[in-house]
């Protein structure tokens, strides 16, 4: 069964799909299955009539509880949200390395409503995130009002069209890139207070090096902070794809996402 591959077990149930096999060529159009609390609708296309296999996805996963999704997964993360996902991925190759080394597409990603334990954030001794430990210190967690990310991604390399965090304390801004082919991150981020009795902890900082154990670095410059700063903030701009998920349940006035609009200093 599905939810049974890998020994892992996952909450996943009213599979519907269609599959043909055609002269070397695999077609999985559609695949719908409720997914822990969400849904998920794919298709999945495998080339391998010539010398290199060449594979397609596209997936769109709507309101899937974040927090029973790692968990079913058994990866340790205290993080939980509601997940929604805008995939549209090509790639090609014979090996794993080669596959991810030659992806190309689009990879949307927005969580809202979420929560992250503060011990997950403790990232250095420096600290330069502790703006968000301002209420959350004493219990134990900061509220995540949206996370958004948006990458484009060409020969194995998704580089940021929009990085964004929105919590009660701050909004981050960020850009960068991610290198799947050689396992690298190099991603900046520009902390804006929302008061100014926190602008003095909005320190620029970066988050770089191999995939598998980044390193936090605190950027004393301004430039990162020039430079992400111009990035503009309306539910248009920064949802892009999602926004046909997210948006339409803005309707009741209660979606954080949607409702983003500036992260400038309040009085």
């Amino acid at each position: 069964m599905l939810e049974d591959l890998e020994g892992i077990h996952l909450d996943i149930d009213k599979v519907e799909a269609e599959l043909d096999i055609v002269d070397g060529v695999l077609r999985v159009d559609p695949l719908h299955f409720n997914f822990v609390g969400g849904q998920i609708d794919s298709t999945l296309l495998v080339d391998a009539s010539g010398k290199s296999p060449e594979l397609h996805l596209t997936l769109v996963a709507e309101g899937i509880d974040l927090g029973e999704l790692l968990s079913q997964s058994g990866v340790d993360v205290p993080l939980d949200g509601e997940l929604y996902l805008v995939v549209d991925l090509k790639a090609s190759g014979d090996s794993p390395r080669a596959l991810v080394s030659s992806l190309k597409g689009d990879f949307d990603l927005a969580i809202e409503r979420g929560r992250v334990l503060t011990s997950l954030l403790r990232l250095t001794t420096t600290n330069p995130v502790s703006f968000l430990f301002t209420e959350a210190a004493r219990k134990g967690y900061s509220d995540i009002n949206c996370l958004i990310l948006r990458f484009d991604v060409q020969d194995g390399l998704a580089q940021s069209q929009t990085v964004l965090l929105d919590t009660p304390n701050i909004l981050v801004l960020g850009e960068g890139s991610i290198d799947f082919g050689k396992e690298f991150m190099d991603l900046n981020f520009s902390p804006q207070a929302k008061r100014k009795s926190l602008v003095a902890m909005s320190t620029p900082f970066g988050i770089k090096g191999p995939l598998a154990n980044p390193s936090v670095e605190v950027n004393t410059s301004d430039a990162t902070a020039q430079k992400v700063g111009k990035v503009l903030l309306s539910p248009i701009n920064v949802l892009g794809s999602l926004l046909p998920f997210i948006g339409d349940r803005g309707k009741d006035g209660g979606n954080p996402c949607f409702r983003l609009k500036s992260g400038s200093a309040r009085q």
